[in-house]
């Protein structure tokens, strides 16, 4: 099966508009480096806004 949509279409699928192939085949693509390099930056980021709140609220008491 190809997985590519022709030109008309638009190429985002909602997941209930695939195929359960297809979503077999997405689910066992690794992330892209793209989404683990803001998956770690957001992470980071979450952990150091705790620990700056912790923080503030400890001052504070």
């Amino acid at each position: 099966m190809d997985l590519v949509p022709p030109p008309h279409e638009r190429e985002w699928r909602h997941p209930a508009e695939i195929s359960a192939e297809h979503r077999i085949v997405f689910a066992a693509e690794p992330p892209s480096r793209r989404l683990r390099i803001s998956a770690l930056i957001t992470g980071v980021i979450a952990v150091t806004a705790a620990v700056v709140a912790a923080v503030i609220v400890s001052a504070m008491g």
